[in-house]
């Protein structure tokens, strides 16, 4: 399951209020049930593209994205809102269940 949490959310010392620019994201995928989701600035110009910003997620997680950014046409949310995938497991688009172990940092 997805939990919605509303708390307040913080940006520590070197991170940019005003985030970074990219134009593209590629998903890399990684040992076990790992991914990388790699933000970048890709220039046709130059047939290239270089990483600004790289986030290790569980794979499952990417159902949550891509269902969050479906829904993000039609529905708005506050700042302060955030998308917490519980322990054990993880809602899919279809309404089923998909086992979650977690994996490196889990607290």
């Amino acid at each position: 399951m997805v939990n919605l949490v509303e708390c307040p959310v913080e940006f520590p010392p070197g991170i940019s209020r005003f985030g970074t620019f990219a134009n593209a994201f590629r998903i890399v995928p990684e040992a076990g049930q790992e991914c990388f989701l790699d933000f970048c600035i890709y220039s046709s110009q130059e047939e290239r593209a270089e990483v600004v910003a790289r986030v290790r997620i569980h794979r499952s997680f990417l159902l949550v994205i891509q269902e969050r950014l479906e829904s993000v046409l039609t529905e708005l949310t506050g700042d302060d809102t955030l998308f917490v995938v519980r322990e054990g497991h993880i809602e899919s688009l279809e309404g089923g269940v998909i086992p979650f172990q977690g994996g490196k940092g889990d607290a």
